[in-house]
Parts: C-alpha cells; structure tokens; sequence
C-alpha cells in the first residue's frame, strides 16, 4: 500500500536550544532478498528525486542486511539518472543484536512480529544513532522502502525548517496502537518516569498507575525526522537501555 506523506503535514516537537547547521540524510532499511520491496524502494526514490528537489542535497543511505551485489549498481544508476546522492550499507552485525527472540503473540502472528520485525523495531529506535554513518549527523529522515513521499511545487527543504524551529522530531500523525502490540508500554513508560524524575514530556505524560493493557500513542513513523543529538545524548540512550534490558517481559511487541 501506498503512503503518500507530504512534509506540509510534518508536526514537530521543539528544543530550547540553538539551531545547527543542517547536516543531515535520508535514511532506509532494505531487505536486499525480497525483489518486490526492492522495487518498490527504487520507484519511489526516483520520485523523491523527481519531486522534492532538496533531497539531492543529501545523502541517502540504504540500510541493509547481507549481501547486496545486485543492489549496489542499481543504486549507482538510479543515482546517475536521478542526481539522488545514493549510497548502500551493510549493518548486518547491528542488526543482528539486542532484539528479543520470543514473543507472547499466537503462533499465526508470528510471521509478522517475528524477529526480523523486533529487530527492525530496535534499529530504529536506539540502534541506527549508534552508527558511524549517523553520529556526525544533525538530522536524519527515515523512509520505509514501501513509503511514496511526494513534495508539493516549491516545497521546504525539512531539515532546514527542523533547524529553524529547534526541532527535535518531526513527524506525520500520532495514534493509538493495539494493547498487544505494545504491551505494558505504558506501565513501563510510567514506572520508569518515576525511577528517573528528571524526565518532563510536555507532549504525553504518563498516568502515574498504569494498567498493563493502557495504550501509549504511536507516531506514524513510516516518515519521521529526528534530530540525532538529542536520541544519541545519555538519558536517551539509558531509557533505549532499559527497554532492551526488559527482554520479552515487560515490553512486547
């Protein structure tokens, strides 16, 4: 299914702090051995290309697991003909740690949250700003493989707005997931809030007694912008920490 997201719809979430310079990149997780997701990607880089002329100012990595000898020169032709600054990396020995492997799911779910999905799950939330690649950064733009993100005639550069407005998130819409796919979220996000009281979130607080199926709000992340410093600082990192410490037990997913 396509997404069509526009950067007019980006919401954000603001710093007190300065604004930086915009080094910055767009990001992508491939599954090299799945031709049909491949497709799908390099059609709609090309229309990232074709429509929103900022993003040939950036760098856009494709991250990937395992070999990709057939993707390498694809992405060098697309980027020839599109002008896109392409470049394809290999994290399989990141990818492949912290991910829990069990799961209290039925057995017919487990094809979609099995481990390859928890592991994704995990890069992007703590994983991808431990990369070489993403560190220097002062934002990066994820894009899922099968997302279409088309920009309006004369569109703003996004990472240049995030900059402007001392952004530290940028995204498209929040909603409500299913309790079970992210059980005792909330409870954990609580107790941790508690343990750790130099945490304010002037965008959800979370109730002081939680139950175990009490929803937390999802950012809509097939598109989102983050500023990297800030999900790279220490109190970022220790929370990212302690959901990987939970194992399977108190965050599922």
């Amino acid at each position: 299914m396509r997404r069509w997201n526009s950067i007019w719809a980006v919401g954000l979430l603001w710093l007190s702090t300065p604004a930086c310079a915009t080094d910055a990149a767009v990001a992508l997780l491939a599954d090299v051995r799945n031709p049909t997701t491949t497709e799908a990607m390099l059609r709609n880089l090309a229309t990232l290309a074709r429509t929103c002329a900022w993003a040939r100012r950036y760098d856009v990595i494709v991250f990937h697991e395992g070999r990709s000898d057939a993707l390498r020169p694809r992405l060098e032709a697309l980027g020839n003909r599109t002008r896109l600054r392409l470049r394809a990396r290999d994290i399989s020995d990141e990818f492949a740690t912290h991910a829990p492997a069990t799961t209290d799911w039925p057995r017919r779910r487990l094809r979609t949250f099995g481990i390859g999905y928890r592991r994704m799950c995990r890069f992007w939330f703590s994983g991808v700003f431990e990369l070489a690649d993403v560190r220097n950064l002062t934002y990066l733009l994820r894009l899922d493989t099968d997302s279409e993100l088309r920009c309006r005639p004369r569109s703003r550069d996004p990472f240049e707005l995030m900059a402007r407005q001392r952004a530290v998130y940028g995204y498209v819409a929040v909603k409500t997931d299913h309790p079970m796919v992210a059980k005792n979220l909330t409870a954990f996000g609580a107790a941790y809030a508690r343990r750790v009281p130099q945490i304010e979130d002037a965008f959800y607080r979370f109730p002081p007694h939680a139950p175990t199926n009490c929803p937390a709000p999802m950012f809509y992340t097939n598109f989102e912008i983050m500023n990297v410093s800030w999900f790279a600082a220490p109190r970022a990192v220790a929370f990212a920490r302690a959901v990987d410490a939970t194992g399977s037990g108190a965050v599922s997913i």
